[in-house]
């Protein structure tokens, strides 16, 4: 069931959307919609880490200074162009 709903925003920026909407073959009410449906069904709340997450830590090794990554990337260099 589709409500009416009433919102205030600036003239430049629905001059704007309008635009935007005509480009798209669509309008500001069907942006407005597709953009609280994507806003609200990607928001999953989640564990701290995801498996997918989890499978990924610590593969990587991290240095802790910038100088450590400077020397990280001349060795890198050196091994490679040996």
């Amino acid at each position: 069931m589709k409500t009416l709903l009433t919102i205030a925003i600036e003239e430049d920026i629905l001059k704007i959307a309008e635009r935007f909407a005509a480009a798209q073959n669509s309008d500001v009410s069907t942006l407005v919609r597709e953009y609280l449906y994507r806003l609200t069904t990607d928001f999953v709340p989640s564990p701290d880490k995801t498996p997918v997450l989890a499978s990924l830590t610590g593969i990587l090794t991290t240095a802790q200074t910038a100088e450590d990554l400077e020397q990280e990337y001349y060795r890198s260099r050196e091994a490679k162009y040996q």
